[in-house]
């Protein structure tokens, strides 16, 4: 092999793993999706601006905030839906576990019925 291949090669193989390194090194995002059936307005509204803005202080953002859903197979969702995404799951996990979850819990859990779930997206 001479010195050009040998150094090319090297470049080749130098930025491949460079690429594979990267690829490994991004985090899946995180995505939580909520089914909620409101019992108390008021309440509610008290829950949903507070939580808005520590989602954002986490930097989620919001994908999907509606009522208008369609059911494709089994049961039909609640008569609210809300997804948002986190970076990664670390910082899904660090909203999911800020102190001020607790006291926005326990706001929820008396405005409405909830069912919350996250899942791990694919690496971006």
């Amino acid at each position: 092999m001479s010195r050009k291949t040998g150094r090319m090669a090297a470049a080749l193989l130098g930025a491949a793993l460079t690429v594979g390194i990267g690829a490994r090194a991004q985090a899946a995002p995180g995505y939580v999706v909520n089914e909620i059936e409101v019992t108390d307005e008021t309440v509610f509204q008290t829950y949903r601006t507070q939580q808005s803005a520590l989602i954002r202080s986490f930097d989620g953002r919001f994908l999907a905030r509606g009522s208008t859903t369609e059911t494709i197979a089994g049961a039909p969702a609640a008569s609210r839906v809300v997804i948002y995404v986190f970076d990664s799951m670390e910082k899904l996990r660090a909203w999911r576990n800020a102190p001020e979850q607790t006291a926005l819990n326990a706001i929820r859990d008396r405005s409405s019925k909830f069912r919350s779930f996250a899942v791990e997206g694919e690496p971006q």
